[in-house]
């Protein structure tokens, strides 16, 4: 597998990272201070809403995580009926990035709904419901076994590919797909280190450059980092994420400069006034130029989560009867 591997890299989590023994849940600001630029959290399977997925997901957008949701597909239950269930938990909170079908399921638990056909509709359905796009994850491992009539139809997706090793070039593409978006590359032992109580984390790797990065999870823009309010050349500022760079007081002819300064490399900001440059770093960010401050660092808040309300209420009568009532 070719894969453009520029230092944008993730997690994806489930109820299994939390010890459900501790009132302590995943710490996603941790997560994003290891240097996580995003999180695909679980869903859920079958009919079941993964028990942490609400707070995983609430914490993710509190934290300025860009998320995306993956379900776990279930051959024993309708693809109607799981999509139903995966799509009706965006309502009010969409991800800023896609949602995932998660394609593994084993052989044993037969079911009558494991003909490719059935995942067909489950992707077609959570469209639909959702309005948002999709993706699929699976491995070539898994695929392979699979006897699948249409692969060009699956291919027409973004795929998220599982393959445990250091080296892209021992990863097989499933086949239908020519490339991988993301690619699960393990399962290392960081997991306390990265926010979570699961000694192991899942890995992911971003395919492609910070450009590409935003218009996958182009909903979320990056933390807000504020410059100090000093003058002098030395001055920095600490970057270690995803940043947005916005050029003022420049012109065409002598435009603003983002030096990575660990790096020893200059990216060159857009010249126009007002317009933005997106990097990924790990290094200084340098937001001075001739002792003045010459480009400016911020980013939007995450939207607030959404405020419950009354939609129903129940009269319970001494006879066992009940009533709902909308509101």
């Amino acid at each position: 597998m070719n894969f453009n591997y520029t230092g944008i890299e993730g997690f994806d989590v489930s109820t299994y990272q939390d010890n459900p023994t501790t009132p302590a849940v995943i710490d996603f600001e941790k997560m994003k201070a290891w240097g996580a630029d995003f999180v695909i959290i679980r869903a859920g399977q079958n009919v079941w809403i993964d028990q942490d997925f609400y707070v995983n997901w609430q914490n993710a957008g509190r934290a300025g995580l860009p998320r995306g949701a993956y379900w776990f597909y279930d051959p024993r239950v309708s693809p109607q009926r799981q999509a139903k269930l995966f799509t009706d938990l965006f309502k009010n909170d969409p991800p800023e990035g896609r949602l995932w079908i998660d394609l593994e399921y084993p052989a044993s638990w037969g079911g009558m709904y494991t003909h490719w056909t059935e995942w067909r509709t489950m992707i077609e359905e959570t469209k639909r419901l959702s309005g948002l796009p999709v993706g699929i994850y699976t491995a070539d491992w898994w695929w392979h076994e699979q006897v699948i009539g249409d692969y060009a139809y699956f291919g027409k997706y973004p795929l998220w590919v599982a393959g445990y090793t250091s080296d892209p070039a021992n990863v097989a593409l499933p086949k239908g797909w020519t490339k991988a978006l993301i690619w699960q590359d393990g399962t290392p032992t960081i997991g306390h280190d990265a926010g979570v109580e699961s000694v192991e984390i899942d890995h992911n790797k971003f395919n492609g450059d910070v450009a590409d990065f935003f218009r996958e999870f182009g909903n979320v823009p990056p933390p807000i980092v504020t410059p100090p309010p000093t003058t002098g050349e030395n001055n920095m500022l600490s970057c270690k994420t995803l940043v947005q760079v916005k050029v003022f007081n420049s012109t065409a002819a002598n435009a603003a400069q983002v030096r990575l300064i660990g790096a020893g490399v200059t990216f060159n900001a857009l010249s126009q006034t007002g317009d933005w440059l997106m990097i990924s770093t790990n290094e200084w960010v340098n937001v001075m130029k001739n002792g003045t401050l010459a480009v400016q660092v911020t980013a939007v808040a995450p939207p607030p989560p959404p405020t419950k309300r009354l939609t129903n209420l129940i009269h319970v009568y001494n006879d066992g009867s009940i009533d709902v009532l909308p509101q």
